[in-house]
């Protein structure tokens, strides 16, 4: 009898770009009603070969095999034709579109297979909202959601295409607890019906939760093929790294002087709560909560992308105007993002342009930009984060998110801020890229910035901050410093309201 061919099998797969090899004769094997994790460092060839099945691109050489049989796919709509969807990690949501329009955006149902049925778009739209938990109504519109909601539409615009093969590009970063569960719920659904799952993620606990195997890239090759039964994390890292890697907790520091103060600060979103807290020179401190708690908004009002109701904030002794990226940033105030490819980067451009961004003004000479003055610039920048020299021409969509992440924050390096401002500084990367990020962050430090940060990763909070700000529902809960409770337990408990005897069973002593 002759044995059912795997659903999708990838033979020494590459993919070149701008000189750059992305991935590197990647052989694969996915089978039916299996989830195969794909972990990696940035740079690793996650993203790509996901891309590459998903027909965003062509690969250079190598086969793919769908049922046996060789395809080729020049466009998404071939991957689709043959039942194959990909969620992004981080989607593109741009123009007047609602969850539902951009769900179904090129698949419009269809009565008589020419009129619009919207009824059924938005019924079918909600539907798969709901079952993801998503408390969304169908008809929002996509640019005013915040970075959880917008994955869930991502997801449940892949889920809409009751796709054979399903990808999922670090899914679960921006989801609340129960969102994640519930995804996870419906992924196992999925396999029980002979769907195969492809799920790139470093999140270990996650892996080890859903895979039946995981695939582990390094340098655009394949290191190594494991089971989940004895799976093991110093393993995994050591495949995606070469060696041992582990992250350790920041060093507690003596602050100086005040360099942040903000008072009465009410953001747009919670404009009942006033904030009043401040941050010193050589600190850095972390703001947490569970999401949607309003962290990002306060960054993000900070820095002038989003209006404030009442309060005030000043750098040094300067007082800042809000609503005004251009005042803060004269005030010696930088933001990194959470969404970097939507706000920290501009995709179309260069590794070498992107660097520049912010400092145009600075190289250009009598209102002419001096090329020699870029070069010399950006150089040192890519040197600064250990990004090749390589890749200094090549598009940054190309580029892995940890390099991305490491663009979007060395652009600012050349303007020694007094205050930084990070967003999600570690969602979406992998180990050795965050143990990069870290370090620029404790750099900027060390030359004197006062460091703020909003992560909704709790392990990373207790890492890298010398105290925490803990937001409840757009409320300053409580402050957190290392004599304190300082534990995800400490955190959930001014986080959630819980009592000081509250269940904490699930929750986690400090990272070691």
């Amino acid at each position: 009898m002759t044995p059912t061919p795997p659903l999708m099998e990838v033979r020494g797969l590459t993919r070149r770009i701008a000189g750059v090899t992305a991935l590197d004769g990647v052989d694969a094997v996915f089978a039916r009603g299996e989830i195969v994790a794909i972990m990696g460092e940035s740079g690793a060839g996650r993203s790509t070969l996901l891309r590459l099945l998903a027909g965003m691109e062509t690969p250079t050489s190598g086969q793919l095999l769908w049922n046996g049989r060789e395809i080729t796919l020049p466009d998404v709509r071939a991957a689709q034709a043959l039942g194959i969807a990909l969620a992004h990690q981080t989607p593109a949501m741009d123009g007047p579109l609602t969850a539902a329009e951009y769900m179904f955006l090129g698949r419009e149902p269809r009565r008589w297979g020419v009129m619009l049925d919207r009824r059924q778009r938005q019924q079918r739209a909600q539907e798969i909202l709901d079952s993801l938990g998503a408390s969304l109504a169908a008809s929002a519109m996509v640019a005013s959601l915040d970075s959880a909601q917008r994955q869930l539409v991502e997801i449940a615009r892949a889920l809409s295409q009751e796709a054979k093969l399903l990808m999922l590009d670090e899914p679960a970063g921006p989801l609340r607890p129960g969102q994640t569960d519930r995804l996870f719920e419906i992924l196992g659904d999925l396999q029980a019906r002979g769907v195969s799952l492809i799920y790139a993620s470093n999140r270990f606990g996650e892996v080890e939760a859903l895979a039946t195997r995981v695939l582990v890239l390094r340098d655009g090759a394949v290191a190594g093929c494991l089971p989940r039964a004895g799976l093991k994390r110093e393993v995994v890292v050591q495949l995606m790294a070469g060696t041992g890697l582990d992250l350790p907790i920041k060093e507690l520091v003596e602050p100086g002087r005040e360099n942040l103060r903000v008072t009465g600060l009410r953001t747009a979103r919670f404009p009942e709560h006033a904030l009043d807290f401040q941050v010193c020179e050589g600190e850095i401190v972390g703001l947490t909560g569970l999401v949607g708690a309003g962290g990002t908004e306060v960054v993000r009002t900070l820095f002038g992308l989003e209006p404030w109701k009442d309060g005030s904030f000043r750098v040094d002794t300067t007082p800042v105007r809000g609503g005004d990226p251009a005042a803060a940033m004269a005030a010696g105030v930088i933001l990194v993002p959470s969404d970097r490819t939507a706000e920290g980067l501009i995709e179309e451009l260069s590794t070498r342009e992107n660097l520049a961004l912010v400092s145009w003004p600075r190289l250009a000479v009598a209102g002419c930009i001096n090329p020699q003055a870029v070069n010399v610039l950006t150089t040192l920048l890519q040197e600064h984060v250990s990004l090749a020299q390589e890749v200094a021409d090549t598009p940054v969509r190309h580029l892995s998110a940890g390099q991305q992440q490491k663009i979007s924050m060395a652009k600012w390096l050349a303007h020694q801020p007094q205050v930084a401002l990070f967003d999600e500084p570690g969602r979406g990367i992998d180990i050795a890229s965050k143990a990069e990020v870290y370090e620029l962050m404790e750099r900027l430090a060390e030359r004197g910035a006062a460091v703020l940060f909003h992560s909704s990763d709790w392990q990373e909070i207790l890492r890298m901050a010398d105290r925490v700000l803990v937001m409840n529902n757009g409320r300053l809960a409580g402050i957190l410093t290392r004599d304190d409770d300082f534990t995800e337990r400490g955190i959930m408990r001014l986080a959630a309201d819980m009592p000081p005897d509250g269940p904490d069973a699930a929750l986690h002593a400090p990272p070691a």
